[in-house]
């Protein structure tokens, strides 16, 4: 059994609490009872048993399944402090996630409470191969291979793979079979739901933080689309984009999705809730795939979208998503050279302070200081031995580096260590043409 338990004070004046809402989710595979206590608190005498503002039991089902999630809407609230409490019958630890939003009489939100304090998962690199239909797990911390691939469905050919903050799954877009897999990381075993994510799916993206929705591009040229899978309901939507997409990111502040159509030269602004394209925004005029956008990465705490386009050398773009306008670009100034680099993969670390840049010419990774624009290169760029990376990811707490080197046979994931600036000692070997890297990351 498990606890879970928030004392949060309520503020006073016209800015004082008079709404509560609760929010859980079942991230286990089996079904849990939550008993639910909302209450008064006196911080002197306790909770007052006299005034508990609801109390239930419930019954979770398993993640992916309809009755997965409960919603509290409205509780009235009266004191100057309320006292959460959650008890489960799960025995798996941090199964149960909660969001608690309290809210004035206008409604809006004044405070928003992520509970519990998450405990110490194992924390793992997942590797897709494309080559072999196989997806590799890391240990982050040994940098040991764990186990066996996990062997996705044959020919699924998986070109993308990737979770979101409190999920405890991850996914693939798996191209061959016009579907996506699902992998359980507390097992590191498939899961027996199958992503219906549209023809051809070449990458993917969930929203935040609990991964309820699957994104996925499907690269139709002329006509590329968006679909949508509700993992819940399992019901789909499609949504047209611009020409060639290639790339997609979530924005949790804003619930959009920007997405890079690289033939086109512009960016598709999606309004997550409506399925809809609320925005189209060229890089440069003129004719289209002067630009090229064939990446981008949506900052963490959801102010910027940066773009790196291969018809833009030595400089990445930037797009300010309150207004979705462009701001002027960073360059990649640090040698006479990188005016010439062309930027084809970015990631950035989630305290939106470091984005780093590959390039499809130079087998250097840049990092750069996004605070600072006017001098944003940081440190000396990371030199990969093997040539240009396929692909880059920063690990959820922003120390390392995973980078998928593809060159013939000699695929590996390199590993570089941002407290000693060095790589791990030994390069590890993957599965066949590795293209991307996730992380089970449960992040408070």
């Amino acid at each position: 059994m498990y606890v879970y338990q928030l004392n949060t004070y309520v503020a006073s004046g016209d800015d004082r609490v008079c709404w509560a809402d609760l929010q859980l989710m079942n991230q286990s595979n089996e079904p849990v009872e939550a008993h639910i206590q909302l209450y008064k608190l006196d911080t002197a005498t306790g909770p007052s048993k006299a005034d508990v503002y609801y109390q239930h039991i419930i019954v979770l089902q398993p993640f992916a399944t309809k009755d997965c999630c409960f919603n509290l809407l409205n509780t009235a609230i009266t004191g100057d402090w309320i006292g959460v409490k959650i008890t489960t019958t799960s025995e798996q630890p941090n199964s149960i996630f909660a969001t608690f939003i309290l809210k004035n009489k206008l409604a809006t939100v004044k405070h928003h409470h992520r509970i519990p304090l998450h405990g110490r998962f194992p924390k793992y690199a997942y590797v897709a191969n494309s080559g072999d239909d196989t997806v590799l797990i890391i240990d982050r911390d040994t940098h040991q291979i764990v186990g066996s691939p996990i062997q996705l469905p044959q020919h699924a050919v998986p070109l993308d793979i990737t979770t979101s903050k409190y999920s405890t799954f991850v996914y693939t877009s798996n191209s061959g079979t016009d579907n996506g897999s699902t992998i359980y990381t507390r097992g590191n075993q498939l899961w027996p739901l199958t992503l219906k994510l549209g023809v051809e799916p070449i990458a993917i993206e969930t929203d935040e933080p609990y991964g309820l929705r699957i994104f996925a591009i499907n690269n139709n040229s002329p006509t590329s689309t968006v679909t949508v899978f509700d993992i819940v309901s399992g019901n789909t939507a499609t949504i047209p984009v611009g020409d060639n997409a290639v790339a997609i990111s979530f924005n949790e502040t804003h619930n959009r999705l920007y997405v890079a159509n690289q033939d086109e030269g512009t960016i598709s602004v999606i309004d997550a809730a409506s399925y809809s394209v609320i925005a189209t925004i060229p890089l440069l005029p003129g004719t289209p795939n002067n630009s090229a956008p064939v990446d981008l990465v949506c900052s963490p705490d959801g102010r910027y979208v940066y773009v790196a386009a291969k018809g833009l050398p030595g400089e990445i773009q930037v797009m300010e998503t309150e207004t979705n306008t462009l701001l002027n670009p960073i360059m990649l100034e640090h040698s006479p050279e990188s005016s010439t680099y062309i930027p084809r993969r970015l990631s950035m670390s989630y305290d939106s302070a470091i984005l780093f840049a590959a390039m499809s010419n130079y087998n250097g990774i840049v990092s750069l200081n996004v605070k600072s624009p006017a001098s944003p290169r940081l440190f000396p760029d990371i030199i990969v031995p093997s040539g240009p990376p396929e692909y880059i990811s920063v690990t959820p707490d922003g120390w390392e580096v995973y980078i998928v080197s593809n060159w013939g046979f000699e695929s590996t994931v390199l590993i570089w260590n941002r407290r000693t600036n060095t790589f791990q000692t030994l390069p590890l070997p993957t599965g066949f043409q590795p293209v991307r890297v996730a992380f089970s990351n449960i992040i408070v």
